[in-house]
């Protein structure tokens, strides 16, 4: 058993907890550190045409990996709302 895990209700809540909990706030945090990298690389790129292009890139990959985020975190929401009313 996982922490008094008896159905399948608290083996969701587990499970919410540490994706809620840990796994969430560090993806989000990941991502907003590669866009803000991404905008320190672009503005102290000069006139290297390289350096510009890796900043603007790693700031895409940063918004991305943020739309992609609250994408899921939404559907996470949905899914849980739809089939666990009372959670």
């Amino acid at each position: 058993m996982l922490n008094g895990v008896t159905d399948f209700k608290d083996f969701i809540d587990v499970l919410y907890d540490i994706i809620g909990g840990t796994l969430a706030p560090l993806l989000f945090a990941t991502a907003i550190v590669a866009f803000l990298y991404g905008v320190q690389k672009y503005i102290l790129a000069g006139a290297s045409e390289d350096k510009v292009k890796e900043g603007r890139d790693m700031m895409i990959y940063g918004i991305i990996g943020l739309a992609v985020m609250f994408s899921v975190w939404g559907l996470v929401r949905l899914v849980i709302n739809t089939f666990f009313v009372g959670f």
